[in-house]
């Protein structure tokens, strides 16, 4: 829902009010900031939790294991929902 739902009935709302051009892509620049906070937040996270801890080959293995598993999971969903 929020990567197509809410997106559509922002700018929905936006054409409605009939803004200029310079609060229109205001309003989609803060809509996009604030999107994006919660991505970036998490990428930090993630960056300074890795990067105090190095990965040892058996955590290496069993993270190419899932990552591996996962792709299978999505390929799979793609050939059976597609």
């Amino acid at each position: 829902m929020c990567t197509s739902g809410f997106p559509a009935l922002y700018t929905r709302i936006l054409t409605l009010q009939h803004l200029n051009s310079i609060e229109y892509y205001g309003y989609l620049l803060l809509y996009n900031v604030a999107y994006m906070f919660d991505d970036l937040m998490i990428l930090t996270i993630g960056v300074v939790t890795l990067s105090q801890h190095r990965l040892q080959e058996k955590e290496g293995r069993w993270l190419k294991l899932m990552s591996g598993l996962v792709m299978v999971g999505l390929g799979g969903y793609l050939l059976i929902f597609t």
